[in-house]
C-alpha cells in the first residue's frame, strides 16, 4: 500500500540510499573503504585491517542482493534466479557515469543515484521509441565506452 502516493518499494530504496550515504561519509569503515579501493597497500600500510574491510563489504554487498532478490519476488509475485540477468551492465555503466573511477577510490552514493536515473530515464526513452533490442544494447554499450573514455581522460589530466 503507497504512503503519500509513493509505492513502498521507492521508500526502501530511500532508506538503503540513506544509510548507505550515512555510513560511507560518516563512519571508520567507510572511509577505510575508500582507501582500500584508492591504494589497498597504502591503506594496509596505514592500519586500515583491510581483509576484514573487503569481507564486511561483501557480506553488505550479500545483503543488498538477497534485499533485491525478495523485492523482485515480491513484485513477479516468483522467485526465479535469472530474473535480472543483464543488469550488472547497466550497474556498472550507472556507476561509472556517476562518476566512480574504475581505478577505484572514487565515487559517491549520490553519483551512483543520478547514474541509475540517466541509465533508467535512456532505457525507457529507448523502448519507447521502439528500437530494436539488438540496438538498444549498442546504445547501452556505447554509453559505457563513453563514460569509461571520459574517466580514463580525468585520471590522465588529474595526473598532470
Amino acid at each position: 500500500r503507497p504512503v503519500f502516493n509513493i509505492p513502498w518499494m521507492v521508500w526502501i530504496f530511500f532508506g538503503v540510499v540513506i544509510v548507505t550515504v550515512v555510513v560511507m561519509r560518516s563512519t571508520t569503515y567507510g572511509r577505510s573503504l575508500y582507501a582500500i579501493g584508492a591504494n589497498p597497500t597504502a591503506a594496509r600500510l596505514a592500519g586500515i585491517r583491510t581483509k576484514r574491510v573487503v569481507f564486511l563489504t561483501f557480506v553488505a554487498s550479500g545483503a543488498a542482493v538477497g534485499l533485491t532478490g525478495i523485492l523482485v519476488a515480491s513484485q513477479t509475485g516468483q522467485g526465479a534466479g535469472n530474473a535480472a540477468t543483464g543488469l550488472e551492465f547497466s550497474a556498472v555503466t550507472a556507476v561509472v557515469l556517476g562518476g566512480a573511477s574504475l581505478a577505484g577510490g572514487r565515487g559517491s552514493i549520490v553519483g551512483t543515484i543520478l547514474g541509475v536515473l540517466v541509465i533508467g530515464v535512456g532505457n525507457n526513452g529507448i523502448v519507447l521509441l521502439g528500437i530494436e533490442s539488438f540496438w538498444q544494447d549498442v546504445v547501452r554499450g556505447t554509453l559505457l565506452i563513453v563514460a569509461v573514455a571520459v574517466d580514463q581522460l580525468r585520471l590522465r589530466l588529474a595526473s598532470d
